[in-house]
Parts: structure tokens; sequence; C-alpha cells
């Protein structure tokens, strides 16, 4: 597998691009051309140059929609949730989480998130499988990954740094059963310290893991990264953002990182 990567010489962001040799197809079975277009993407020919203007233009037309105050509605936490107050679910406007004062007290005091320099976003597709690009991952400044996936088994491939881990709660149905278990819990807690920062839970798109989600908040005793619900609004904003642009699919959380 070949890999390449395109990056700007400013604000930089990595976008590893992936080229299966033949022997690494049977890794993949795509059931749809266009799939396959996407893992084995050819190198643009042309080279990428960091365009500032063009930068400034697409911030400026971001945070018009988003608003200023945007990046304090990554996580919910004390500065940005009243105790007893209610949260409006970003998939359904009918639906409101109430916030008790045994939730609140587990919420962060603040958290804002700071620009950097370089940072890398590491999806959980498997699509830089046997790339060694571990090390090159690693020398970000900011290091996003996508929906929990497993680290330690592949650090030569996708590197092990980590700010911000995303968590979709269907993976708590999936992978441990809900937490119904006796022992679903304390499996849960071990797999989750490979990561480090925050673990990202999207609990208020839906009603359907919510219950499972603070059962987790409530009882997260890891040392190693912090467990936090993501704010309802910080989608509910970027969702109206490319609504204004003429995109009207529900996002996936790879997209929102990019």
């Amino acid at each position: 597998m070949l890999l390449s990567h395109r990056s700007h010489k400013e604000d930089e962001i990595l976008l590893f691009l992936c080229h299966l040799t033949d022997s690494e197809q049977k890794i993949w079975v795509f059931t749809d051309d266009n799939l396959e277009k996407i893992y084995s993407t050819k190198t643009p020919e042309k080279e990428h140059s960091f365009n500032e203007a063009n930068l400034k233009t697409f911030r400026d037309k971001l945070f018009g929609v988003v608003g200023d105050d945007f990046n304090n509605y990554l996580v919910v936490h004390r500065g940005n949730t009243a105790n007893n107050s209610q949260l409006q679910y970003n998939g359904s406007k009918k639906l409101r989480f109430n916030v008790t004062d045994k939730v609140y007290r587990r919420l962060p005091h603040n958290y804002t998130v700071k620009e950097y320099r370089r940072c890398s976003v590491v999806g959980n597709s498997g699509a830089i499988l046997q790339s060694r690009c571990g090390q090159d991952i690693d020398k970000a400044d900011f290091v996003y990954r996508c929906n929990a996936a497993p680290i330690r088994p592949f650090v030569k491939d996708a590197g092990e740094k980590t700010n911000i881990t995303s968590f979709n709660p269907s993976i708590l149905g999936k992978r441990y059963h809900r937490l119904t278990h006796n022992d679903s819990l304390t499996l849960f807690l071990r797999d989750m310290k490979e990561y480090y920062g925050i673990v990202w839970a999207s609990c208020f798109s839906f009603q359907a893991y919510t219950t499972e989600c603070i059962q987790v908040l409530c009882n997260y005793t890891n040392t190693e990264n912090q467990f936090v619900l993501a704010h309802p609004d910080h989608f509910l904003r970027v969702e109206r953002f490319w609504r204004s642009q003429g995109f009207k699919k529900r996002l996936t959380s790879g997209q929102c990182f990019t």
C-alpha cells in the first residue's frame, strides 16, 4: 500500500490517500464501484498550495452561520449548560434531555478548542492498514480519531497520539451489550484506556443510547482521558452551515471532523 498526504504550509490538515497493491485488494470486498474509488484514489498530479485568502473566506463564512461562540459548544460543560436545564436533541426538535444535579456534577467546568497549526484526522475504516504512517500522524499538534477504533494493534500504521476520539453511542450496544452484563462496564473502561484527551460521545442525536451514555458518564473512572458529552448545539450549528451551502443530508461524524 502506498500512502501520500497533502498538506498546507500554515494551518495544516493531513489527508491520507490510499493506493492498494494487487496483494492488498483481497483485504477489501466492495459491492459498489464508487466505494472502491474512495479507497483507490490516485494521487493528484498537481500539487496543492496553501491559500490563506481562501481559508479566511471559508472561516468567515462558517462563523457567520455558526456564531463566534461556536468553539465553546463542542462539549456539554458547566460554562454552557445550567443545572436543571434542558438540552434539545439534535436529531429531533421535540426531544429534550433534563440535566439533573447528578449529571451536572459530572460535567467538566469548561472546555474550549484552540487553533492548532497541524492536525491529523484518522478514520476507522482500515484504509491505512500496512501504511506505516503512524509516526507521521503522531507528529501533528492535534489528532482526531473516529469511533473509538482500536489503537494498540495498529500503532505503526495509525499512530497512538490522541486528543479527541469520537464515540458513537451505538458502540455500547454492539461491543458492550448496552452495559447490561456485570462485566460490560469493566470491559468498556479497560478498552477506553487506549485513548488520551477526551472521548467525545454524541449522546443527544437520538434517545436510543442516552441512558447508557449517562451510566458511563456517572461511573467513568479512567484517568488516561475524560469521557464527555458532545453538545447537541454543535451538530445543529454545523448542519445549519452545510444546509446553507446546499447540503441537505445528515452529516457523518467524519465529515464534521474534516
